[in-house]
């Protein structure tokens, strides 16, 4: 392809940005549309009444277990008529306006953020450091610090509880992106021939200890939103009546399209400006957890 056919890489984060929200929302659109519930099945009567009686039990029984009944007091011959995608829709808007899915929304929207910055780091150290060994040797630390910290996540929620744990994440997460506004030069996610100086001229002891947080806040992050999710779907208040495999769905379509829109973006802002919208993604995300997530994170009496 010659110059006036490429796709330039502007080009191709619009691209990109623009598949991602499409796919995002047509998988929410899709799993909605399979929460409606099968055409009215005609039951043929019996003509003795004890057999009658036995296969309408067995077909009710059929039908609550898929959560699909809905009146017992109509004609004994039909099914009841489902729901039409309107009322599944208007249903939705009432889930999704619950404070509990809107906490987990900000927390969404916070967390892809924070797997944006994730990718931008690397192209910061490679525009302050000399070493191109360090970004290989970085998500070495990253990953080693997960698996760790994975490991540890169940043992800490038995033992300090969530509350604690979601304030040490926030402190740590604060320290994370503290260190990377020092350490690198505010246009060094920009362009590989940084002008600037940073803020505080540190070793290559930084990228690692970089690692060593991006592993803690990432995995405490994921594990927390996760956590969160399956407490939350459990409410039959909060789901209005829909599976527990909404508030997913829900969740990762929200995460999508931040991811999306955020990645998009990230070329046209200078990394400070950058690093300030994402602390305010910390507030909203700790104040998210503390007034809405948190009462459904009840850790037993006995684990403390």
């Amino acid at each position: 392809l010659d110059e006036s056919t490429a796709i330039t890489p502007s080009d191709r984060e619009r691209y990109y940005t623009a598949c991602t929200v499409l796919t995002a929302v047509a998988t929410l659109i899709g799993v909605l549309i399979r929460q409606l519930p099968e055409e009215p099945v005609k039951v043929e009567t019996p003509s003795d009444s004890s057999d009658h009686s036995s296969l309408l039990s067995d077909v009710e029984e059929d039908k609550e277990d898929r959560g699909l009944i809905q009146n017992k007091a109509n004609s004994p011959d039909i099914i009841p008529v489902p729901e039409t995608f309107s009322l599944v829709l208007s249903r939705f808007v009432g889930f999704a306006s619950e404070p509990g899915v809107i906490g987990l929304t900000i927390s969404n929207v916070y967390f892809g953020a924070v797997c944006t910055l994730i990718i931008i780091i690397p192209m910061c150290i490679s525009s302050t450091y000399d070493n191109r060994h360090l970004i290989p040797l970085m998500g070495a630390v990253i990953g080693l610090c997960r698996l760790i910290f994975t490991g540890l996540w169940d043992p800490l929620s038995r033992l300090v509880g969530y509350r604690k744990l979601l304030y040490g994440h926030t402190f740590v997460s604060c320290s994370w992106l503290t260190v990377t506004l020092l350490v690198f030069p505010n246009q060094s996610n920009r362009d590989s021939s940084t002008t600037g100086l940073p803020l505080v001229e540190a070793g290559e002891w930084a990228v690692y200890l970089l690692g060593v947080l991006t592993g803690v806040v990432i995995t405490g992050l994921g594990v927390l939103v996760t956590v969160a999710c399956g407490k939350v779907s459990r409410d039959v208040h909060v789901m209005h009546g829909f599976q527990p495999d909404i508030l997913f769905a829900y969740m990762m379509v929200v995460w999508s399209i931040a991811s999306a829109v955020t990645l998009a973006v990230a070329p046209y802002v200078s990394l400070y400006l950058f690093l300030i919208v994402t602390l305010g993604g910390l507030i909203g995300n700790h104040c998210a957890f503390i007034n809405d997530i948190l009462p459904f994170l009840r850790v037993p009496q006995s684990y403390y």
